[in-house]
C-alpha cells in the first residue's frame, strides 16, 4: 500500500547575493525587520490555513463522535477465571461538611498539642498542612507568630535556590490568592515571594537555625499592596509588593511543600486587623482548639444513603466550591462462605479511611495501593456494607509558574474490587519480554508471589497459559508448567521462562495478550489464579538510539499537564480525569503523529493504571512518573531516596503495561555531583532486579550549567569523565548505566523563552554534539515549545479572553515587538513555523525524540499559551507544524533559513524514522497565489530503515519575482 508524506516550507524570496550568509527569521543575522517579519507571519497564516485545510482555524483535533467511538472500542481489564473478582461499579456517593471558621489540618500527622501547632509527616506524601480561616474576612495588618523547625529537616548547603526547592512555608491569603509567602528552605534560607503571581520574585530574608523558635512579624500595607517581614530582632525587610492582588485576608496557611521531612511547630500566631473587634485591635489565635469531625452513623449497615447520588469509580471531587469536604462512599457487597476476602483499592488521594459493616478496618495514610484482608468483617449471610472516606486534599502550591487560581485539586477513590480466595493465594504477578527475535518469536520471563496459609505446606504445580486478547482474541495456548512447593504459612517468589510466537505490540500495531497464571493443588486442581494482559515488545537502547523491538525509533509527542475541561472543573481533572478525557489527550497526541505522552501534571504525577490500560490499545508509549513524582530528589540529602521502597509499590502497580517505555524520577534538579550520584545510584539500583527491561530517566532536565542556561550548577559529561565546565570528574556507576537516557529541555535553542533565530540555527552549547553523536546513550528533548495565541475568536465569553500570558514578553525577542490579541493568527503563524523548524534542526542534528511542553491550554487559569491545542481542543497552526515535523518520513529543506537570496540553493533531505522504503520525492515551489514556479522530482530513492538522513541534490530555484513563496515536498512510498 502506498502512502503519502507532504511538508511546507514557507520563505522570502529577495534576490540578493549572499555568498555563504544565513538569513535567519531574527536575530543578527536577520534580512528583514521586525514589520517585514509580522508581514511574513500574516502571509504565512493564510498559507498555511489552506496547506492544512482549516480555513477557520476551528478544527477540533478529534472529533466528537470519533472520541466517543474510540472509549467504546475500549476493552475493559478481564477477571480471573478461578479466583473470584468483583469489581465495585455504582457507589452511593456525597460530601460532607466543608470550610468553617477556625483550623483545618490536612495529613495524619497534623495535630494541635500543649498550645503549639505540629505538622509531622509520615515517611511518604501527603505532607502535613494546616490551615486557620477567620471568622470574617478583613484588611490584616500585623501578625506574628513563632516557628520552630526540626534539625533533621536540614540538608546541604547551597547558595542557589528555586521555587522549587524543599521548604516549608507560611502564607497570608485571601481564598486561594497569598499576599504574603514566605519560606524556610531545608538549606537553612528563608525567602519572601512577591510581584507576581505566577513568576514571583524570590527575595532573600536570610538563615535560620534549626532547633530553635524564630519570632516572625508581617506588616501590610493594603495602600502600597505590599509587606514588610521582621525575623526576631533582624532589621524589617524593604517593602515587598504583594505576589497576588489582595484586598483582605479571610485564611493563614501553613505548607508543609511537596516532599516528607522532619516535624514542624508553630505557636504564639496573632493577628491585627485595621478597626477595633470587641474593643481590641488584635486577634490571639486558639491553638488548643479542637478539630471538628463528621458523624460516622453513616459507616453502618443500616444507613439509607438512597438521597446521596450514584458514581462509578473512579470518583473524585474537588475545586474551590467543594473545600475541605470528605468524600464520602458506601457500596454493599456479598460474598461466599469459607473465603478469604480481600478488599483491593488503587488509591484514596491523598488518603482516607475504610470501614466494613460499620468496623474501621483501615486508616489509609496515603494514596498507595491497598490491599486489606477483611475476612474478620464480613458476612456470608447477607450483605455487607463498605463505607470509605477520602479526605479533602490541602490548597497546596507548588510550581506557581502553572497554578491556576483554584487550587483545590481533586481528592478521589480509584477503582476497587473484592476478591474471593482460598488458603493459596498467587500475587504480585509479571510478564517480561526479555527478547524478540527471528520470525515472530520471544522469549518471555514470569514471576510471581504464592502464599499459603494452610496447617501443612503445599504441593503443586504453576500453569501459564496466553492468548491474543486485543484486538482481536485467540485460542488458549499452554506454555509453562512447573512444579512448585510452599511451606505452610510461607510465602516464594515463581520465576519462568519460555519461547512463545506472536504478534509484538507497537505503536502502529497495538497488539496485546492476555496471560493466565494458575495455581493447581497436587491432582491438577485450579485453586487460585492471575491475569496479566500485556504486550510483547522490548525497548532498549543500542547505539545511541532507542529501539522498539530491536528498531530505532524517535520518541515524539507532548506532555500532559491536564488542565483539563471543563474550566470550574480544572482542578479535579488536573489529578483525576475522565477514561473518556485520558483517551481524548492521547487520540490528540496520535492526530500529531506523535507516538509518546510524558504525563507531567506537576506536584502530584500519576499511578493511575487507567493510562497505562488506554495507551496499551491506543499505540501510545508512556514517559511514566508515579504518584511520587519528583520524590527522588530527597537524594539532596545524604541518607538518600527516602520514600524508594513506596515508590517500588508504585511500579508494581503498573509494571505490565506494555505502553511504559521509560520511568522518570524527577522533573528538573539543580543539583551538584555527589547528590546527582546519590539520585542516579538509586534510581537504577532500584529497577536492576525490580524491572531490568525499561528504560530510566532518574532527572528530566539537569543541565543547569557549562553554558546552557547560566552557570549555577553541575552535571556530568555523557562518558561520566569530566563536569559541566570540562574539568575532570568521575561519575558513579547509575550515570553510566546501559537503562539510563540523556534527557534536556533546550527551550533556549529551539526558538523558546523569545530567543533569536540564530540560536536555533547555532545549537551553542558546548555539551550538545557530544549528546547528540553518543554511541552509549539515546539523547531525547523532553520540553521544548514556542507561544502561540488561541483562536480568540472561539472564547469569546470566557473569563480568560484576551487575558494576557505571562510569556507575552517572549514575542519581542522573538519577533521584535508584542504582537495584539488582533493578531492571533500571527501569533498562531509563528508557533507554526518555530515549531516545524525546532523540530527539523533538532531531527537533523540526531535527536531520538521530542516531546513538547505542552499538549492542551488550561494552565495558569487557561492562559498559558505554549500549547499547539486551544483549551477545548482546537488545533493552532502550531499542532500543523509540530504534525508535519513528527511525520515518519520527513522531507524537508536541509537549513533553517526563511530567506532566499539570487545564489541560494535548495537542499532536499529525507529524514527516516522508519522501516526500509524505496520512495519517489516531488518537490514543488509555488507562489503566493499557489501557482506553480517550478518542480523537481527524485525517483526510487532508497531508504534504508532506522534513523537515517539522506541528503538528495540540491537544486536553484527559478525565481525572478520578491515575494513569498511555499517549498511544497511530496514523499510517495512504493507499494
Amino acid at each position: 500500500m502506498k502512502k503519502q508524506f507532504a511538508t511546507c516550507e514557507y520563505v522570502y524570496y529577495d534576490g540578493h547575493k549572499r555568498p555563504g550568509g544565513s538569513t535567519d527569521f531574527s536575530g543578527p543575522d536577520s534580512v528583514l525587520d521586525t514589520e517585514q517579519r509580522v508581514a511574513f507571519l500574516a502571509s504565512y497564516a493564510k498559507q498555511a490555513q489552506a496547506w492544512f485545510d482549516d480555513d477557520d482555524l476551528a478544527k477540533p483535533v478529534v472529533p466528537r463522535q470519533e472520541l466517543q467511538d474510540a472509549v467504546n472500542r475500549l476493552k475493559p481489564r478481564p477477571t480471573t477465571a478461578i479466583r473470584k473478582q468483583t469489581e465495585l461499579t455504582e457507589l452511593a456517593y456525597t460530601t460532607a461538611g466543608g470550610e468553617r471558621p477556625g483550623w483545618k489540618l490536612y495529613g495524619t500527622g497534623a495535630s494541635m498539642e500543649e498550645g503549639h501547632l505540629v505538622l509531622s509527616d509520615e515517611e511518604i506524601a501527603p505532607v502535613c498542612c494546616a490551615k486557620y480561616v477567620l471568622a470574617e474576612a478583613a484588611q490584616v495588618t500585623d501578625v506574628s507568630l513563632e516557628m520552630w523547625i526540626d534539625p533533621a529537616f536540614q540538608s546541604a548547603v547551597s547558595s542557589h535556590h528555586y521555587y522549587s526547592s524543599i521548604g516549608r512555608s507560611f502564607e497570608l491569603r485571601f481564598d486561594t490568592l497569598h499576599a504574603v509567602k514566605i519560606k524556610w528552605l531545608a538549606t537553612g534560607h528563608r525567602k519572601a515571594y512577591g510581584s507576581s503571581m505566577w513568576h514571583p520574585r524570590m527575595e532573600d530574608a536570610g538563615t535560620y537555625s534549626f532547633g530553635e523558635w524564630m519570632p516572625v512579624r508581617i506588616q501590610l500595607d493594603w495602600q502600597q499592596q505590599a509587606y514588610t517581614v521582621q525575623f526576631g530582632d533582624h532589621d524589617t525587610s524593604e517593602p515587598i509588593p504583594f505576589p497576588c492582588a489582595c484586598d483582605q485576608l479571610n485564611n493563614i496557611f501553613f505548607d508543609g511543600g511537596m516532599h516528607p521531612g522532619a516535624p514542624w511547630r508553630i505557636r504564639g500566631l496573632r493577628f491585627y486587623r485595621s478597626g477595633l473587634k470587641n474593643g481590641v485591635p488584635y486577634e490571639e489565635v486558639d491553638m488548643e482548639r479542637p478539630v471538628d469531625t463528621i458523624d460516622l452513623d453513616w459507616t453502618q449497615r443500616g444507613y439509607d444513603d438512597s438521597a446521596w447520588s450514584r458514581t462509578y469509580l473512579p470518583c473524585a471531587v474537588g475545586g474551590f466550591r467543594e473545600r475541605d469536604k470528605p468524600l464520602l462512599l458506601r457500596k454493599t457487597f456479598s460474598v461466599e462462605a469459607n473465603k478469604r476476602v480481600i478488599l483491593v483499592i488503587d488509591s484514596l488521594d491523598p488518603h482516607g479511611d475504610v470501614w466494613v459493616n460499620g468496623t474501621l478496618v483501615r486508616e489509609q495514610k496515603h494514596f498507595l495501593q491497598a490491599r486489606i484482608d477483611i475476612t474478620a468483617y464480613v458476612t456470608s449471610d447477607g450483605a455487607n456494607t463498605l463505607a470509605i472516606q477520602v479526605y479533602p486534599r490541602a490548597p497546596e502550591v507548588y510550581y506557581p509558574w502553572h497554578r491556576n487560581t483554584d487550587v483545590y485539586h481533586g481528592w478521589f477513590a480509584g477503582r476497587m474490587r473484592i476478591e474471593q480466595t482460598g488458603s493459596s493465594v498467587i500475587s504480585e504477578p509479571v510478564v517480561r519480554t526479555r527478547s524478540v527475535g527471528g520470525e515472530r518469536m520471544a522469549e518471555i520471563e514470569i514471576e510471581a508471589q504464592v502464599a499459603h496459609e494452610g496447617a501443612n505446606p503445599f504441593c503443586g504445580k504453576m500453569r501459564v497459559k496466553a492468548r491474543r486478547w486485543y484486538p482481536t482474541e485467540g485460542a488458549w495456548e499452554e506454555l509453562l508448567e512447573q512444579p512448585i512447593v510452599v511451606e505452610a504459612g510461607e510465602q516464594t517468589k515463581l520465576v519462568g521462562r519460555f519461547r512463545m510466537e506472536a504478534d509484538y505490540w507497537d505503536v502502529d500495531h497495538p497488539v496485546l495478550y492476555q496471560f493466565s497464571l494458575q495455581l493447581l493443588d497436587p491432582v491438577g486442581t485450579p485453586v487460585d489464579d492471575e491475569t496479566v494482559v500485556t504486550g510483547i515488545r522490548t525497548i532498549d537502547q543500542q547505539g545511541g538510539s532507542v529501539r522498539l523491538n530491536g528498531k530505532p525509533i524517535m520518541l515524539n509527542g507532548a506532555l500532559l499537564m491536564q488542565f483539563l475541561p471543563p474550566f470550574d472543573d480544572i482542578p479535579v481533572n488536573h489529578v483525576c480525569p475522565s477514561t473518556e478525557q485520558i483517551a481524548w489527550q492521547m487520540m490528540m497526541i496520535r492526530r500529531m503523529n506523535g507516538n509518546t505522552a510524558r504525563l507531567h501534571m506537576l506536584g502530584y504525577g500519576t499511578n493511575d493504571p487507567r493510562y497505562g490500560e488506554i495507551c496499551d490499545q491506543l499505540g501510545v508509549m508512556l514517559i511514566w512518573t508515579t504518584r511520587m513524582i519528583d520524590t527522588l530528589e530527597t537524594c539532596v540529602y545524604e541518607e538518600g531516596w527516602g520514600p524508594k521502597e513506596a515508590y517500588r509499590s508504585q511500579i508494581r502497580q503498573v509494571i505490565n503495561h506494555p505502553s511504559i517505555v521509560m520511568w522518570e524520577g524527577s522533573n528538573e534538579f539543580h543539583g551538584n555531583l555527589a547528590e546527582i550520584d546519590r539520585m542516579y545510584d538509586a534510581y537504577v539500583e532500584l529497577f536492576a532486579d525490580l524491572d531490568p527491561t525499561r528504560l530510566l530517566s532518574p532527572c528530566s532536565h539537569l543541565y543547569y550549567g557549562g553554558g546552557l542556561y547560566g552557570d549555577r550548577h553541575q552535571y556530568y559529561n555523557d562518558d561520566g569523565t569530566m563536569d559541566q565546565d570540562g574539568s575532570p570528574a568521575h561519575a558513579s556507576h547509575g550515570w553510566t548505566s546501559p537503562h539510563v537516557v540523556r534527557s534536556c529541555h533546550p527551550y533556549v535553542m529551539l526558538n523558546g523563552y523569545g530567543q533569536t533565530w540564530d540560536q536555533l540555527r547555532k545549537q551553542d552549547w558546548r555539551w550538545q554534539e557530544e549528546l547528540l553523536k553518543s554511541k552509549k546513550h539515546a539523547y531525547l528533548l523532553t520540553e521544548f515549545a514556542v507561544t502561540g495565541d488561541p483562536n480568540w475568536q472561539l472564547q469569546e465569553n470566557e473569563p480568560w479572553h484576551h487575558v494576557p500570558s505571562y510569556e507575552k514578553p517572549y514575542d519581542k525577542g522573538s519577533i521584535g515587538r508584542p504582537l495584539t490579541f488582533a493578531e492571533w493568527k500571527e501569533s498562531q503563524a509563528f508557533q507554526c513555523l518555530g515549531a516545524f523548524h525546532a523540530v527539523k534542526r533538532a531531527r537533523l542534528a540526531g535527536a531520538d525524540g521530542l516531546v513538547w511542553c505542552c499538549l492542551s491550554e488550561g494552565a495558569n487559569d487557561v492562559t498559558y499559551k505554549k500549547p499547539p491545542i486551544d483549551f477545548y481542543g482546537h488545533a493552532k497552526l502550531g499542532f500543523y507544524g509540530l504534525r508535519m515535523g513528527f511525520q515518519d518520513i520527513l522531507a524537508c529543506n536541509g537549513n533553517t533559513d526563511v530567506v532566499l537570496g539570487a545564489d541560494d540553493q535548495i537542499h532536499p533531505v529525507i529524514l527516516n524514522a522508519k522501516g526500509a522504503a524505496s520512495i519517489h520525492v516531488d518537490v514543488s515551489i509555488l507562489s503566493e497565489d499557489r501557482r506553480v514556479i517550478q518542480q523537481v522530482a527524485y525517483r526510487d530513492v532508497e531508504l534504508q530503515g532506522g534513523l537515517e538522513q539522506v541528503a538528495l541534490s540540491p537544486f536553484l530555484p527559478e525565481l525572478s519575482e520578491s515575494g513569498y513563496y511555499t517549498i511544497r515536498f511530496d514523499v510517495t512510498t512504493e507499494a
